[in-house]
């Protein structure tokens, strides 16, 4: 989740490839990341758009970047290939969203679905917090958002039943005052630790069934429009996936492998709820 991620526009497919990754060794980093092959070289690829992604944990105070003597590196222009003029995905999450445990900064699902959406996805993901809480989602609601996704349960199942289900029911509520048309996702959590031991009734279920409920009552009450839930316990459930365990470091924060199967899984429902 260290370093300063490097990624290039592949110019025969415009799509994105990872090329480097700083080794974040000590405070202060000076590393050359890559050098291309000399023009003439066959089958050599020379891109000329380029992707940097900052430490998903770590604050970056000062950043310089340098090129050869004759070269020249500046911002692009239109939307970079990125979509960089369309409106955002506003994600508000756990340290899950936040990329943990991403083994660089560009495998972090949000990341990963911004290239695959070339649309932006802002990760406002909080280690160890997002309990469904009006005073954060106060800033988040400032921004022009295209969808707001409210991924809160990997930490607030913990806190019981009643507190999922209240808190989203009032969030949601609280959101629609302030935006009446806001198109709102809720996502459950993913399973956690040794599931297997625990039985049907345990804290993911209850956790995940308290949030279902919540959606089908908003709806009841007039509010489904624009608002979607999603059981994200699909996302390790996929025909070519493999058991959850294996795509996480802990039984629960995924790796990069994990990160790609999130992707994989998010990637068409938002464009899904995007184009409505």
């Amino acid at each position: 989740v260290s370093g300063v991620d490097l990624w290039a526009a592949d110019p025969s497919t415009g799509s994105w490839r990872w090329v480097a990754i700083t080794k974040p060794v000590t405070q202060n980093i000076s590393q050359g990341l890559l050098q291309l092959q000399p023009r003439g070289t066959p089958c050599a690829v020379w891109p000329s758009r380029w992707l940097l992604y900052f430490p998903l944990y770590n604050a970056v105070s000062s950043l310089r970047i340098g090129v050869p003597d004759g070269s020249s590196l500046g911002p692009c222009s239109g939307d970079c290939g990125l979509g960089l003029g369309e409106r955002p995905v506003v994600w508000y999450g756990s340290s899950i969203t936040q990329g943990a445990c991403a083994s660089k900064p560009g495998d972090a699902y949000t990341n990963a679905i911004a290239r695959a959406l070339r649309r932006p996805v802002a990760n406002f993901g909080f280690a160890g917090n997002c309990f469904y809480e009006p005073e954060v989602v106060d800033f988040l609601l400032a921004i022009d958002a295209a969808l707001y996704v409210v991924d809160c349960n990997p930490n607030s199942e913990a806190l019981g039943f009643d507190f999922v289900h209240n808190r989203s029911v009032a969030l949601v509520r609280y959101m629609r005052q302030r935006k009446p048309n806001v198109t709102i996702v809720l996502a459950s959590g993913t399973k956690m630790g040794p599931v297997w031991l625990e039985g049907t009734d345990n804290q993911h279920a209850r956790g995940t069934r308290a949030l279902s409920q919540a959606y089908d009552e908003l709806v009841t009450q007039g509010l489904g429009r624009g608002l979607s839930f999603v059981d994200v316990d699909g996302i390790y459930a996929q025909p070519d996936g493999g058991i959850f365990w294996e795509m996480t470091v802990d039984g629960l924060h995924p790796s990069s492998l994990g990160m790609e199967r999130i992707t994989h899984f998010w990637a068409p429902i938002l464009l899904e709820r995007l184009t409505y």
